[in-house]
């Protein structure tokens, strides 16, 4: 559900910034999808005003000397009105995918490299050939080569099974190499929801996860790994790093992990992590390290904050619960999630709407986790495009004052 805001923010506080917090506004999602890979991440805000009324922007922070900054701020070439870019995010090495989502579904993506100039645009990907209706629902990217999943693409007026597009930088740009074609019945909606790592796409279908894996520049389907317990059908609460497929088994909350060789899947390790949770809504995957979002099993008459992350650690060639960590304002704490060597950062929407959505970033001492810094909405300013993130400098503006926003509503 949705109301609607118009305007931009009104200087209202003058403050010294800290170091690590730049760019958001009231009501902008700052946190809503999260992307990591190496020393760098991805922060979506699909409600910012950045370029365009409600056209979204995607921040990029660099670890430098052990602190999070502010690297650049990535937006369309030609940005759009309540286009809300960001809504999928993917980074991986000198790539980073976007795409925006409207009230109808995605429907566009783009790709932007990573150059000693900064990040630029590369490539605006366009419909299936011969769609006359489609959906761009998730992006993926995994060493030099970008997914696109389109679960719905109509042609000659039916609807066909879903498809993952695969795209490739070369020399001559960002090129289409082959479309992942979702088969009839079964397959249908293949698309909507993969991931890619190492050479290796895993989508999960309602038969299991079908495995593709690159040779060359051409991707080969592997297989399918079956669910544990077919009659659960299709799964979203999964994670893929390339070496590693956990996925969470309704309705008890069991955790099964996969460990991937050259020889294949293991055998699955099950660990009854989550029997206490009555949902739960991110995953990620990094090494040795595993985190989950989940929002704790509640008496209605408590009142206590019931979201928490959760993380699993492999010793040994063992995977065990190692501890868990919230945070004080609880307001949909966990809503996405990206880890990456010694840190896990944490989307948090806010639900008043004079709060600002927030993305966190917790340090591992060991395996002990800690809030190291709090990625929030600061220095602002009004413009013809909207509202938009000034150049810098040490004083930061930020805007209390709200001028009747759009805003999304969340159950």
């Amino acid at each position: 559900m949705r109301s609607y805001r118009s305007g931009c923010l009104v200087v209202a506080a003058l403050l010294v910034a800290p170091a690590v917090a730049r760019a958001g506004e009231l009501g902008d999602d700052f946190g809503l999808e999260l992307a990591a890979d190496g020393e760098r991440v991805a922060i979506a805000a699909p409600l910012s005003n950045a370029a365009r009324f409600d056209g979204g922007a995607v921040d990029i922070y660099h670890l430098v000397e052990g602190t999070w900054r502010f690297e650049q701020r990535v937006t369309p070439r030609a940005p759009q009105f309540r286009a809300e870019f960001g809504t999928r995010v993917a980074l991986a090495g000198d790539l980073l995918a976007v795409a925006r989502a409207d009230s109808d579904g995605a429907e566009q993506a783009w790709v932007f490299g990573r150059s000693a100039a900064g990040w630029t645009e590369l490539a605006e990907l366009r419909p299936p050939e011969g769609a006359e209706d489609y959906d761009f629902s998730r992006v993926a990217v995994d060493d030099g080569w970008v997914a696109v999943g389109t679960p719905y693409v109509m042609r000659g007026g039916a609807v066909d099974p879903g498809e993952i597009h695969m795209f490739q930088k070369t020399d001559a740009g960002i090129v289409a190499r082959q479309v992942l074609a979702g088969a009839p019945g079964s397959r249908r909606q293949f698309g909507e929801t993969f991931q890619m790592a190492r050479g290796v796409l895993v989508a999960p279908t309602p038969d299991g996860f079908e495995t593709w894996v690159r040779a060359g520049t051409a991707w080969q389907l592997e297989g399918v790994l079956p669910y544990a317990v077919p009659e659960y059908g299709q799964l979203d609460a999964y994670a893929f790093d390339g070496a590693t497929l956990l996925a969470i088994e309704p309705p008890q909350g069991l955790m099964r992990l996969y460990s991937r060789t050259a020889d294949g899947w293991s055998a699955p390790q099950t660990i009854e992590a989550f029997t206490d949770a009555s949902y739960w809504r991110a995953h990620a995957l990094f090494g040795e390290w595993a985190a989950i979002a989940i929002s704790l099993h509640q008496d209605p008459d408590d009142d206590s904050d019931p979201a928490r992350v959760r993380f699993l650690h492999r010793e040994g060639g063992t995977w065990k619960v190692a501890g868990q960590v919230g945070h004080e304002s609880p307001d949909y704490f966990g809503v996405s999630l990206a880890l990456t060597d010694g840190w896990l950062w944490a989307g948090e929407l806010a639900g008043a709407p004079d709060r600002f959505s927030e993305a966190l970033a917790f340090r591992r001492d060991r395996v002990d986790w800690s809030l190291q810094a709090t990625v929030t909405a600061v220095e602002v300013e009004d413009s013809e495009a909207g509202c938009a993130v000034t150049s810098g400098g040490a004083p930061a503006l930020i805007g209390l004052l709200l001028a009747g926003r759009r805003r999304r509503r969340r159950a």
